[in-house]
């Protein structure tokens, strides 16, 4: 019978390649500690450039609204653009409205949020998600819209996809992979 199978630990000198080598949070934070010194400029290069891309774009997008927001289209794009340019401030300042509008300060008031800080970050970020959704559903009902206002709608859709993915899906995917090459002992934790 072998030591595994009686419960008792291996032998000496053996490693047990089912044992985690340590707990799981702190396995997340080495990941991303290596994950940021081995990823972090490149990261922030590809941060720095999706920002510059967006501000080309928004102000290619006002070019297209100011020259297109009244013409006849059989789907309200227009719209959708002046809600866009409606939450771009709102996304900017979302700290100074907390402090100002609503007045809360977390040094002063504490960490736990008022409900309607929770409720304006909620709905802010609800109308930022579901934008590019009903966008898109507004695109393929579209018959009869001008095409340049209709390619603007396409284009913000498309780097709503680009940001996810350079902001979010790219880090998660690279922490999670140092994750699991650390546990397995692939990786080893880096030297002071």
């Amino acid at each position: 019978m072998s030591d595994v199978e009686n419960g008792s630990e291996p032998a000496t000198g053996i490693q047990n390649r089912w044992q985690v080598p340590s707990t799981w949070g702190s396995s997340w934070e080495l990941a991303v500690e290596v994950g940021l010194q081995h990823f972090g400029k490149m990261w922030l290069c590809a941060v720095a450039i999706v920002l510059c891309g967006m501000a080309v774009l928004i102000l290619w997008l006002h070019d297209i609204y100011q020259k297109h927001k009244n013409d006849a289209c059989d789907q309200p794009l227009a719209l959708m653009l002046r809600i866009l340019y409606a939450m771009l401030p709102l996304h900017c300042l979302k700290r100074e409205i907390t402090r100002c509008i609503f007045c809360y300060n977390p040094a002063r008031d504490g960490p736990t949020k008022p409900w309607y800080v929770k409720l304006f970050n909620g709905a802010l970020l609800l109308a930022t998600l579901a934008w590019p959704v009903a966008a898109g559903k507004m695109l393929l009902d579209t018959q009869s819209c001008n095409e340049d206002l209709v390619l603007a709608i396409e284009w913000v859709i498309v780097y709503y996809f680009v940001v996810a993915f350079v902001v979010f899906i790219t880090p998660v995917c690279i922490v999670t992979v140092l994750m699991f090459l650390y546990q397995r002992r692939f990786i080893s934790p880096p030297r002071p």
